[in-house]
């Protein structure tokens, strides 16, 4: 009886369960392209007898599982953006700040080491030590240029896909 009231009134268990919060919940509510069916609709595609419109509903629920399971990453950027656009506000205001503000703090460099005056009267660097510097500090700088990102993974990830044994 109470499958026979759901199939009448367009009640189903998946009806029930679509209005909750879950993994599985649209995180876009109704995505673009998809219209909402009303429940004559549904009533008149459960008892409609033509194959065609079983394939169609079929089709369309295959559909609606996929993008489900899907993230769409050009979606994001748009969140990406702002975030971005209020760092460069926030920073600017900071940089703004800053100028205006002038400060009266004695600032003591290298007050981690102790007697500088020691320190600084002594020996200069050699210039083997000095070119020894310059060349690990090359070498350095270019082994940071040549780091190179790949692309190795899709952006893209389907979620819940069961994976096909190859």
């Amino acid at each position: 009886m109470g499958s026979l009231c759901s199939s009448c009134c367009g009640n189903s268990a998946d009806d029930i369960y679509e209005s909750e919060h879950n993994d599985k919940t649209n995180l876009l509510g109704n995505p673009v392209g998809e219209s909402t069916r009303t429940a004559s609709q549904s009533i008149s595609n459960k008892h409609a007898t033509n194959g065609v419109g079983d394939q169609q509903e079929k089709l369309n629920r295959i559909l609606q599982k996929t993008a489900n399971s899907y993230i769409d990453v050009p979606a994001l950027n748009s969140s990406v953006e702002q975030t971005t656009d209020k760092t460069k506000d926030y920073e600017s205001k900071i940089r703004e700040k800053l100028q205006k503000h002038e400060y009266t703090e004695k600032s003591n460099l290298l007050e981690d080491t102790p007697q500088i005056e020691r320190t600084l009267s002594g020996e200069p660097l050699s210039q083997d030590d000095c070119k020894m510097v310059k060349e690990v500090s090359s070498s350095i700088l270019d082994a940071l240029q040549s780091i190179q990102v790949t692309n190795s993974e899709n952006l893209v990830i389907p979620f819940n896909v069961p994976k096909e044994n190859p």
